[in-house]
């Protein structure tokens, strides 16, 4: 019974494998059941979710490059063919359903000689390997346990005379599975199928090593052929290493240039984040829309940003006693920016000249003006490039509104002690009257 199961099987499997080029028209070649295209021109995706959501498509290519695109809502995501190298090409596609829940699309074409690879092209095993696994045959059963002292040979393409070199035990046929299948049956048991695999058995399909939840569907762990060493390495204390085998941290993160973790949403709206790190900078990335909104340079001094426990904000201060606390003195407090003014922060300490003051009060010109980021919002100021030297800044960018009412006060002090002479004389002059 059991052999003719498996003979059954195989002639389906052969049936369905000779059918389905003729389910296919000259210019569509299927690749994955329901789910991706070929044309002339392009690869094209049809999600197998809503095809009225919007769609998110990262490709990486053979060099490891990655690139991502966004669709809308009714539009096939697709990868148009032109200027595409040959090789393995890796794919995740993201489409959220109608009700939220993202659906995640994930595998793998090739291209060669600037053509896609069908995926219908089914390798045909050698004849003897063919009668092994289709052909009726009797089998031997072990009740007890089997010990092989020259090491064991499974598969279809094992042969009396294999040889095993250094390994104790393998598995040999054009289509490798090393499969684990759970007999429990009692009720709180554990019975979830496990499989471990090697390569695709496709035309165009990926060297890889991958293991495969048979229960629920899921390929949870994969490695590629030609990883490079060290591309994930575990060592004795348990730290992590990606791309070294000497991880100092639980996590270590080491490549040639700029290591780099990206963290994406799979549901739309779709974003993307990089958080990088590289001889110059640590930089926070916006890689939808191309930005660096957080970067420290190396050498940073210590305390250069610090948020404490009640969201106070230190700028070179390690305990923040305000909303925005600077290690100059100045500070945000309850809405009001504060300047730093004590005598502690300051040197070489003058009286302001009276004719200094006077002459750069004649020479500023206030304006209306309207900032280019609020167009249509009117100010009243300055003009940092045309105020005069005495309350300038050494590249004429900004303005210290300190300045200027230190120069406006001084002037204001001055006319109050010519008003104040004046009122004196005329007391004088009315007092002889």
């Amino acid at each position: 019974m059991r052999s003719s199961h498996r003979f059954s099987v195989c002639l389906l499997a052969a049936a369905a494998a000779a059918l389905l080029p003729l389910a296919m028209s000259a210019s569509e070649v299927e690749l994955r059941a329901g789910r991706v295209f070929a044309t002339s021109r392009a690869i094209e995706w049809r999600p197998a979710a809503d095809a009225n959501a919007a769609s998110r498509l990262s490709v990486q290519r053979p060099d490891g490059e990655l690139t991502t695109q966004t669709f809308e809502a009714g539009v096939a995501p697709a990868l148009r063919f032109d200027g595409l190298a040959d090789g393995l090409y890796s794919y995740v596609l993201r489409t959220a359903q109608p009700d939220g829940t993202p659906v995640v699309e994930t595998g793998t074409f090739t291209i060669a000689n600037g053509k896609l690879v069908p995926r219908d092209i089914m390798e045909r095993a050698p004849e003897a390997s063919a009668l092994a696994v289709h052909k009726p045959t009797v089998q031997t059963f072990f009740a007890d346990f089997v010990s092989a002292a020259g090491g064991l040979c499974g598969g279809a393409d094992c042969t009396s005379s294999e040889v095993m070199g250094a390994a104790t035990a393998k598995v040999k046929a054009n289509t490798v599975r090393f499969k684990f299948e759970d007999t429990s049956t009692l009720a709180g048991f554990p019975t979830t199928d496990w499989q471990l695999s090697a390569n695709d058995s496709f035309s165009g399909g990926a060297n890889k090593l991958f293991v495969e939840d048979l229960t629920a569907g899921t390929v949870p762990f994969l490695i590629e052929g030609a990883t490079p060493n060290n591309a994930l390495y575990l060592d004795s204390t348990g730290h992590v290493g990606i791309g070294t085998s000497t991880p100092g941290r639980n996590l270590a993160i080491d490549d040639t240039i700029s290591p780099t973790i990206r963290m994406e949403q799979s549901v739309s709206p779709f974003q993307a984040w990089d958080v990088i790190a590289n001889n110059n900078n640590f930089i926070v990335r916006d890689v939808n829309h191309e930005g660096d909104p957080f970067i420290i340079k190396t050498q940073a001094p210590y305390y250069s940003l610090v948020i404490d426990s009640t969201g106070r904000i230190g700028l070179g201060v390690s305990s923040p006693l305000y909303q925005i606390h600077h290690s100059s003195g100045a500070r945000l407090d309850a809405g009001s920016w504060i300047n730093a003014s004590s005598r502690e922060v300051k040197q070489d300490i003058h009286d302001l000249d009276t004719g200094a003051a006077v002459d750069a009060f004649k020479h500023l010109q206030p304006v209306t003006f309207a900032y280019r980021a609020k167009p249509d919002e009117t100010r009243v100021g300055f003009i940092a490039e045309d105020v005069p030297n005495l309350v300038a800044t050494a590249d004429r960018k900004g303005l210290s509104s300190m300045d200027i009412v230190a120069v406006l006060t001084k002037v204001v002090q001055e006319q109050q002690r010519t008003i104040d002479e004046l009122k004196s004389r005329l007391e004088k002059v009315e007092q002889k009257q």
